[in-house]
């Protein structure tokens, strides 16, 4: 599980994905460090469950 996680631009992908204006529409609000989750939960194909 940790190759997506130590790849040099998830971080980014997270920050940039919050920031993205369609984002807000969501209707649960996140973060950067949540949005990580759910992008490593894609990659993998895991259940998000936080």
């Amino acid at each position: 599980m940790q190759y997506f996680r130590d790849t040099a631009h998830c971080k980014e992908i997270a920050v940039n994905a919050v920031g993205d204006p369609c984002t807000g529409s969501n209707p649960r609000g996140t973060d950067a460090d949540n949005m990580l989750k759910a992008l490593t939960c894609a990659y993998y194909g895991e259940d998000v469950t936080f």
